[in-house]
């Protein structure tokens, strides 16, 4: 079913809670409710009153959990997944939760946690294939965190090869701390000349971090002929791009 360019967008994303996995739905219009019946009742009680058991079939979600996932994010604006890193379990659910709802055409987009420059990256790599996206990931895995594991990599592939819109992920984070390699290779393909290209592709990298070497003190070029304005004119294409775009 294609939605048109009028629907509301409907977003599923994965964030971290650090002790429980639990599901979250943001109705179209949420109203406020002067209280509940579970005020009064204690954690244990309340857990176990909201407990909903969940099969997965193949990559079908089923069981009355199964059931309600899929009827309240289909109701829901936002439906917000806590999880726990480097589990199996929750990539598979998801990953069924997402086929149903792609199915239905009742999901535009998947948020990840990772930065919208990372994400970018990501989006470019799938749409030239699976090979293109498992490259990128063995080759900065540093800078993906977390999605770089093979239950998560493979959910996010599904999902964009299912996807109908040409940019279906959106990047909510910051960019990773190890995300230096990958910087520098966008670095590499902007920079204006063969010796500002050779400056970055030199930059030793410590722990996944790149360093550029200042100028030595004996010249204004240094070793290996790369002034520091070289490396930072290497950014301005793509800025001047961007700003011409706005």
């Amino acid at each position: 079913m294609q939605r048109s360019s009028r629907d509301p967008i409907r977003l599923v994303t994965m964030a971290v809670m650090g002790l429980a996995v639990g599901l979250s739905f943001f109705p179209p219009q949420a109203t406020a409710q002067a209280g509940s019946e579970t005020d009064s009742l204690g954690l244990k009680e309340a857990l176990r009153k909201h407990r909903h058991p969940v099969r997965l079939a193949g990559e079908t979600l089923q069981g009355e959990g199964g059931q309600m996932l899929r009827r309240r994010a289909a109701e829901a604006t936002v439906t917000v997944l806590g999880e726990s890193h480097g589990t199996r379990e929750i990539p598979a659910l998801l990953s069924a939760l997402l086929g149903t709802l792609q199915a239905r055409g009742e999901l535009n987009y998947l948020a990840l946690e990772t930065s919208p420059w990372t994400t970018a990256h990501m989006a470019d790599s799938l749409q030239k294939g699976p090979a293109a996206y498992n490259r990128l990931v063995r080759k900065y895995p540093e800078a993906i965190p977390f999605s770089n594991l093979r239950p998560e990599r493979a959910l996010i592939a599904g999902f964009f090869g299912r996807s109908e819109k040409p940019r279906p992920l959106w990047g909510l984070d910051q960019i990773f701390a190890f995300a230096g390699p990958l910087a520098l290779g966008r670095l590499e393909t902007l920079a204006p000349s063969p010796r500002a290209r050779r400056c970055v592709s030199a930059a030793p990298k410590s722990e996944g971090v790149p360093h550029i070497r200042s100028p030595a003190k004996s010249g204004r070029e240094g070793g290996l002929g790369c002034p520091s304005d070289q490396i930072l004119r290497a950014r301005l294409p793509e800025r001047r791009q961007r700003a011409s775009r706005r």
